[in-house]
């Protein structure tokens, strides 16, 4: 089971708790932003040609950065994508909607 995959079974584990405790929820949400972070650089490094420095790659990632690239990726003055499919986009703007509110 890849990494992303165990950190969001154990968010879910977390709120199926009878009755599930404040903190339980809190750091459910915590187990599934950070599985939304590992999936986003899981994903992204599968495409680098160099398989033996996928590693390494997906090390350089970072939150703070991730989080400001999607909040601009909601910004449509910023990316306008005139020319794009529209499903694709709305998804995108999906993806980064969740990731990069503010709201974790």
């Amino acid at each position: 089971m890849a990494y992303h995959d165990e950190l969001m079974a154990h968010a879910l584990d977390l709120i199926r708790l009878s009755p599930p405790t404040e903190m339980h929820l809190r750091r459910a949400v915590s187990a599934a932003y950070y599985a939304v972070f590992h999936l986003l650089i899981f994903e992204s490094t599968q495409h680098w040609d160099n398989a033996a420095l996928r590693t390494v790659l997906g090390r350089g990632y970072d939150h703070g950065l991730m989080r400001t690239t999607s909040n601009r990726v909601l910004d449509s003055r910023e990316f306008p994508y005139t020319n794009a499919d529209p499903g694709i986009v709305a998804r995108l703007r999906e993806i980064a909607q969740g990731f990069g509110s503010g709201s974790i």
